[in-house]
């Protein structure tokens, strides 16, 4: 595989999960921040998405920087998808919603089976 092939795919499936991850625990810092409870109330679907954000940040800036274009461009997708569904829950779109969430369903079950 080809080195710019290689940055693009493990932007998506390596350097993003990490982003995300990163993102989770900064946002919920924030909500703490207007109420500390948010914290008690963490259980081990937080603590699985979360995971990744405790890895090493100095391992972890050096890769983002390094496939800084690629990390870029998979984040700007990543935004988009989460537009779409703000989108949705603005247009109180439940079906749309739904179908959209069964469609992820059934692909991350076909990953792991």
């Amino acid at each position: 595989m080809d080195a710019v092939r290689h940055d693009r795919l493990v932007a998506a499936v390596s350097h993003l999960p990490y982003l995300l991850s990163v993102g989770l625990v900064a946002t919920t810092e924030e909500v703490a921040a207007e109420d500390e409870l948010v914290w008690e109330l963490v259980a081990s679907g937080f603590r699985d998405t979360s995971r990744l954000a405790s890895s090493d940040v100095t391992m972890m800036l050096d890769i983002l920087v390094t496939n800084r274009q690629a990390v870029g461009e998979t984040l700007s997708r990543f935004a988009d998808q989460l537009n779409a569904i703000a989108h949705l829950l603005e247009a109180s779109d439940e079906e749309g919603l739904r179908s959209s969430m069964e469609q992820v369903r059934k692909r991350r079950e076909g990953i792991f089976r």
